[in-house]
């Protein structure tokens, strides 16, 4: 017994209805205008981050599955891993900025609520 609080699966499978919530409410009461409105100190506008909000949505299934992995590899792995991925932060950031900018012009604001919608087994809409 490590001392740990048991895990309650509930409240770890709410979190992410929770997120689809507030995702469809943030997309349902936002005009045009608010969405193409410049945020606030960046260069994005208030429509480009709700891909990578999406996209994060998406991806934390494959990811949880990658971390259990890794956690079986040897310390020094990780460690390198980790400077990979520091390494790479500056080129992930511009590839992420350009990415957003494209494909919110391509999917929109109102085609993205459909891609966060779980079906019946829990995957989004999205084909892996």
């Amino acid at each position: 017994m490590t001392g740990e609080p048991p895990v309650d699966r509930q409240v770890i499978h709410a979190e992410p209805e929770g997120a689809r919530a507030i995702f469809h409410r943030l997309l349902d009461t936002a005009t045009k205008d608010d969405l193409r409105r410049r945020a606030d100190g960046t260069r994005w506008t208030n429509e480009q981050p709700l891909f990578p909000m999406l996209f994060g949505y998406i991806l934390i299934h494959p990811l949880l599955i990658v971390r259990r992995g890794s956690k079986r590899l040897p310390n020094l792995a990780g460690r390198a891993f980790a400077g990979v991925l520091n390494a790479a932060t500056r080129p992930f950031d511009v590839v992420n900025y350009l990415g957003s900018v494209g494909a919110v012009s391509v999917l929109g604001p109102r085609r993205l609520p459909g891609r966060v919608d779980l079906d019946d087994k829990g995957y989004t809409s999205l084909p892996y």
